[in-house]
Parts: structure tokens; sequence; C-alpha cells
């Protein structure tokens, strides 16, 4: 009875993933672009909204775009748990050191990635999928993202790190 019961519990959300999967893939379904403000910024929403995931690089850089993240973390995932150093220390998710605002100084970080103009990238979502940009201790914001090694969608196999790029329209766009 129980192996029913657990059957019918994943049929009923295999039913409404497909479902919101449908409904956000429609064409008659706009979802708005995230706008930039007067200065070209891309700034965290007032509220939790969904995340817009995919984006474009258009830095006319022809050295392309630094995607930057601290060095002990190259190759490593924002929801990657960190060991504590010393007996008695908590363990840590990486994303919960970093995506801290008005923390860091994002633009001294490592190069870990350089993205050519035209790449996509894939914005790294908080809980629930909701929208995170990460202001530097400047005030400059930057947005989290995949980096894939072949530019489509992330999985575990394609993915080769995370790493932040400045949220501004001169770098990046919605698409």
């Amino acid at each position: 009875m129980k192996d029913l019961t657990t059957l019918h519990n994943l049929k009923r959300i295999v039913l409404v993933f497909c479902s919101l999967t449908a409904l956000l893939s429609s064409p008659s379904i706009a979802l708005a672009l995230p706008v930039p403000n007067p200065a070209g910024d891309y700034v965290a929403p007032p509220r939790k909204i969904l995340l817009h995931h995919i984006w474009k690089v258009v830095d006319p850089d022809p050295a392309g775009l630094r995607c930057r993240m601290p060095l002990q973390f190259h190759g490593k995932r924002l929801d990657d748990e960190i060991p504590g150093r010393l007996p008695g220390d908590r363990d840590f998710l990486i994303g919960d050191r970093l995506l801290k605002n008005d923390k860091w100084d994002i633009g001294s970080w490592e190069v870990f990635h350089i993205l050519q103009t035209g790449t996509r990238i894939y914005a790294f979502g908080g809980n629930l999928g909701a929208m995170i940009i990460v202001r530097d201790r400047y005030g400059k914001p930057w947005l989290p993202v995949v980096v894939t090694s072949d530019g489509q969608p992330p999985t575990n196999k394609k993915a080769i790190g995370y790493c932040f790029v400045r949220a501004n329209q001169r770098f990046i766009q919605p698409i």
C-alpha cells in the first residue's frame, strides 16, 4: 500500500513539473526581462522574484568578460559544503559565505573564466529560484553564474564551475 501511495505522489509531482514547464515555455506567456537602472546596472529586485536564468555576454572588450571567483573556490558549486577548518568549526555552504551584500571586493577576485561576446551564461538562483544579485563593498552589482563547457544549460556533467560577472548592461543582457 505504501508503494502505491509513493508512486501516486511521484506521478503528481511529475504532472505539476510538466505543467509548469509547459506554461513557462509557452510563447504566449511573456515573462518580463530584468531592466537596468539609469546607470546600466541590474539591481536586486525589492522583493523576491523568479530568476531570469539565461543571459548573454555583450562586453565589447575583445579580451572577453572576466568571470571572477576566489581561488580557493575555483571549480566548486555555490551550494557545495566546505568543512570547518578547526575542530568545532561549523561546516558551511560556499554560497552562504559569498552571497553577502556589501562585504567583498569581487572585482579583485581571481579570474576563473573568460567569457567571449555572444556566450550564453546561466544565472545561479537562490531558494525557490529567486533572483540573486550581490553588491560588492563599493555598491556595484554582480551576478553569480554557472559556467558550462559548451555554453548550453548547466548539468552536473557540463558545469565547469561558478563565478561572478558584473551585472551591468555594458557586459551582459538578459535573453
